[in-house]
């Protein structure tokens, strides 16, 4: 689905006549907030859907600044980013070649690089817009991360035709969120969207566990650089 398909879905959902009471604007606000929550759960379970990378460039230091980075650095944060980061999913840095090939493990904080019981590797840390690394390194670092959203939901125009994500199959949910904030407004509940709603995320939360990858649902996985 598109932009204009899920805005058009919305409309009957909500089945509001009164264009003064909602109006178009509000129903693409309404639709930008809902996709952010869609992108919140699938990123719960499988954030690589929406995970992009890209690499920074350490000279002879333990930081870089993702809203004022060295040169002509690209800002990842702050009011000037581009692709601004989202989450922060994996680091890796060089080792064995010019090409960023380990990834090191990461921190809830920097206090923890200089304790030995914690601190026996690499590792990095996000505070603000900073990422501290546990020791001054120079080369390159990859940011594997991912984004917030780029989707323009203002393009529900008869003609737009404004690319979603490819998760079609569960775009109906973003419309049966963004009719909750219809709800809110209209100080109004409707048991039957919200039944619908919670359905639509049982099965999208089993895709992403099961189906999307099926042979994934036979192993257990550890990720130590989510801790």
């Amino acid at each position: 689905m598109n932009v204009t398909q899920v805005m058009g879905q919305l409309r009957r959902y909500i089945d509001e006549d009164d264009a003064t009471f909602v109006t178009d604007a509000d129903l693409s606000t309404w639709l930008e907030m809902a996709y952010n929550e869609f992108r919140e759960m699938v990123c719960e379970t499988a954030p690589e859907i929406y995970m992009t990378q890209t690499d920074i460039t350490l000279a002879s230091s333990n930081e870089y600044d993702l809203a004022n980075p060295p040169g002509a650095a690209i800002a990842l944060l702050g009011p000037n980013a581009v692709a601004r980061l989202y989450r922060l999913y994996r680091v890796a840095v060089s080792t064995s070649s010019s090409t960023p090939d380990t990834y090191i493990r990461a921190y809830a904080n920097p206090a923890l690089f200089s304790n030995s019981s914690f601190a026996w590797q690499d590792g990095y840390t996000l505070t603000g817009s900073k990422i501290k690394f546990s020791a001054r390194s120079s080369g390159t670092v990859r940011l594997e991360y991912v984004t917030d959203s780029t989707v323009d939901w203002s393009k529900y125009g008869p003609a737009d035709n404004e690319f979603i994500d490819d998760l079609t199959p569960f775009h109906s949910m973003i419309a049966l969120l963004a009719a909750q904030y219809y709800q809110i407004a209209d100080a109004a509940t409707n048991a039957i969207l919200d039944k619908q709603l919670v359905s639509r995320r049982q099965r999208l939360m089993s895709y992403l566990t099961q189906d999307r990858l099926p042979e994934s649902s036979l192993y257990v996985e550890s990720r130590p650089e989510d801790w």
